[in-house]
């Protein structure tokens, strides 16, 4: 039998709504299906310089729209450059804020194919996203990237990064040391390569959200761009330009990219020769002997000398064939190599993406404006975490707090009872699978506490901002879910996940704070301050501000192609695939907090090579993922490419079997898969197998998918970013359904 009480989850609304599901309150599922359980293991996962270099602390300013670089004539045209910078970090030291330089990876955005400074559209030496890339569904990306990562500037995060070898890391504090009698990183790590920690400065691009070419210049997160400081800008932008040039014309400018970038990976190499730089030469030689491999294989190309032109469309469902299109929505892009995606994330290595279409013209028509003249109010924010390394390569835990659009905790202003259209993209790097926001009263907010984990405090009715849900991970929800999902006052996301609201303010003056909430079983809350994420400040009447909320005729119609997947259409089509973390081997004791866990898909870490999961291209199937890990840590599933739909989830926790959603099935690209717990027997005891580990009642999650309109490899992995650089992670690949090869003469 399963132990109902042995779980440390959140304690309130969201963890006993699983209980009664099916007697009442069933709005609060769909969040919940994006959020299931809560693995608190490290908050916040980061790391902060020792550093006397010291900057002003600002705090509470009205909130700051990221710089966009937007579409014109159905095409984006910008260029992401990446650079070492020092920028300024600010962070809650109870009782004030605090603000530090520190040398950090970071995105610079232009519009246009130019580094003019005047068409810089992100900051200068502040820790803050990359540009906002907006566009209309049908459009196409054409975005130059460029590494110009100055490797010299990071002597302690990435002292050797060669293929075949971890990372060797020192802490900030520069005593070689990760915690009392804790070796240097690697450390048990250096067995696994390459999951574990490296090619700190190796980088590329994932376009979290879109539906579009998994390899060649679109969504290839296969690919790694090597840093280049001395990258001859001017002669490299022109050879991306030529080659955008000749894709306007339907012309194919593959094979002189990859001649191009085959001529300068040789002369990288003679370079590092010359200057008898050991690791660029082993790094290089590793690049140049892997591309041989590809293109002896007839695959592309994985290694490119400080540049990629990024060229790929949104499909529009019913043009050219497209079985399911791009959904209109709120995605994000970020760095994506393998080994150093938690390093990068942390450094601020993230943007939002908009794409637009219905969904958009019908919210910003709202109470009688129209997509030109909307008088709804649109908020554009990305949360991010901040720090110059992970925890696993430095114990140095900082006090930072959640940044929002680079700010902390920003001014939202509002007039009594307004109502507003927020996107909100959780780029955060962290140790767990799930966090609660939820909105507190300025009073509640004062008041001093006390506070617990895992039971939020409540405000008084009316005193904070009521949501209304309209889309999860940039695919917009149907009317029915809508209404399921309106007038809440919390809401759960996972890292990497995305989530639109209607946003009414308060009918009379006030303020309220939107805060985290950490889950019971983490360390106690000292501040409430240091879980604020923004401020809401309502004052005024209305006037021409938006105060309509949609009726069924004013809310966006659910494109066709968002149509529940069927039973006909899986047609018997069904797998399972198995997330567990242990202090050992795949059969080895469940970890736990404070432990050092290896991570697993189907009981094996990343391997380079092999495809794990292949599909056949425009099939549907249904999936069962399924969670072992004790100690109600969750992993965020995500596989890319394709959306998903969620049909049922079973936390053993809390539920006596699995729950079936209502349908329409809600859609999404990031799921938390509740936790295990171990099974007892009838008198309570905990049950173990002949090894003496626990025997797990595991959490599970179905989805349902479609595999269609574009073939080739991609991955899935978990979203705690650290799991994911240290093996947890698959490949898989799609099929062409079509072939040229005849049997008929």
């Amino acid at each position: 039998m399963s132990d109902k009480k042995t779980s440390t989850l959140y304690e309130a609304e969201p963890l006993t709504a699983f209980a009664y599901l099916n007697t009442r309150n069933r709005r609060e599922f769909l969040g919940l299906a994006f959020t299931a359980a809560s693995g608190a293991l490290l908050w916040p996962v980061i790391g902060r310089a020792q550093s006397s270099d010291s900057c002003p602390a600002v705090v509470s300013p009205d909130l700051m729209k990221v710089g966009e670089i937007t579409s014109k004539g159905g095409v984006l045209k910008g260029v992401i450059d990446v650079v070492a910078e020092r920028r300024s970090i600010t962070y809650y030291d109870s009782p004030i804020y605090k603000c530090d330089f520190h040398i950090l990876r970071a995105y610079h955005g232009y519009q246009g194919w130019s580094l003019d400074p005047k068409n810089r559209v992100t900051q200068v030496g502040v820790a803050s996203p990359g540009p906002t890339l907006r566009l209309a569904i049908g459009e196409s990306i054409e975005l130059m990237f460029l590494n110009r990562i100055d490797m010299s500037m990071f002597p302690l995060t990435s002292v050797t990064s060669v293929y075949g070898k971890c990372d060797t890391t020192k802490s900030l504090s520069g005593n070689g040391q990760r915690g009392p009698g804790t070796p240097p990183y690697p450390g048990d790590d250096a067995k696994y390569f390459p999951d574990c920690f490296h090619a700190s400065n190796t980088t590329n691009m994932h376009y979290h959200g879109t539906h579009t070419e998994p390899g060649g210049f679109g969504d290839n997160v296969l690919i790694g761009v090597l840093p280049d400081p001395k990258l001859n800008v001017t002669a490299i932008m022109k050879v991306m330009t030529d080659a955008y040039n000749e894709w306007a014309k339907k012309e194919n400018p593959t094979k002189a990219l990859i001649a191009t970038a085959s001529t300068m990976l040789d002369k990288m190499y003679e370079a590092a020769k010359q200057q008898k730089n050991e690791y660029m030469i082993a790094s290089i030689e590793s690049a140049i002997h892997s591309n041989h491999e590809a293109k002896a294989a007839g695959e592309f190309p994985q290694y490119w000398p400080g540049f990629f032109p990024y060229h790929f469309e949104l499909p529009k469902f019913g043009v050219d064939n497209v079985t399911m299109g791009q959904a209109p929505g709120t995605h994000w892009y970020h760095c994506h190599q393998h080994g150093s995606t938690s390093l990068q994330i942390l450094n601020g290595m993230a943007g939002l993406i908009v794409a637009t279409g219905d969904y958009d013209d019908k919210i910003l028509s709202l109470g009688g404006g129209t997509p030109d003249k909307p008088k709804i109010k649109e908020h554009v924010m990305i949360w991010q975490l901040f720090s110059e390394q992970p925890n696993q390569v430095n114990t140095n835990q900082s006090a930072a707090i959640v940044s929002c659009n680079s700010q902390m905790v920003p001014t939202i202003k509002m007039a009594k009872g307004e109502v507003q259209w927020w996107r909100i993209a959780d780029a955060m790097m962290k140790a767990h699978g799930i966090e609660r926001f939820l909105f507190v009263s300025e009073k509640v907010f004062n008041s001093g506490g006390p506070w617990t984990n895992g039971k939020p405090p409540v405000s008084a009715k009316g005193s904070t901002p009521v949501l209304y849900q309209t889309a999860q991970d940039g695919v917009q929800y149907a009317w029915e879910n809508y209404q399921r999902r309106s007038k809440l006052a919390t809401f759960n996301v996972a890292p990497g996940n995305r989530v639109d609201f209607l946003v009414q303010g308060m009918a009379t003056e006030g303020t309220a704070y939107l805060v985290f909430w950490p889950p019971a079983g983490t360390p106690a809350i000292a501040d409430i301050r240091s879980l604020a994420i923004l401020k809401v400040v309502v004052a005024g009447e209305p006037g021409d501000a938006n105060t309509q909320l949609p009726t069924q005729a004013q809310y966006p119609v659910q494109p066709s192609f968002l149509a529940d997947i069927t039973d006909t259409e899986i047609n018997g089509r069904a797998r399972t695939v198995t997330f567990s973390m242990t202090t050992a081997g795949p059969d080895g004791p469940p970890a736990g907090p404070g432990s050092q866990p290896h991570v697993f898909i189907d009981g094996k870490r990343f391997n380079e090579g092999v495809i794990d999961q292949v599909m056949l291209l425009g099939t549907a199937e249904e999936w069962t993922l399924v969670n072992k890990t004790l100690f109600s840590i969750q992993h965020p599933f995500h596989i890319h490419i394709n959306p998903f739909q969620i049909t049922e989830v079973y936390n053993p926790a809390t539920m006596g079997s699995p729950y079936k959603l209502q349908q329409p099935w809600p859609w999404g690209d990031v799921v938390p898969i509740p936790a295990g717990i171990q099974q007892t027997d009838e008198n309570g005891n905990p049950v173990v197998d002949a090894k003496g580990n626990p025997v797990i009642v595991p959490g599970t999650v179905k989805i349902r998918s479609r595999f269609v309109d574009f073939f080739g490899k991609y991955v899935l992995h978990c979203h705690i970013l650290g799991h994911e650089d240290r093996g947890m992670m698959q490949m898989v690949e799609v099929v062409n359904n079509k072939t040229i090869v005849k049997h008929g003469h």
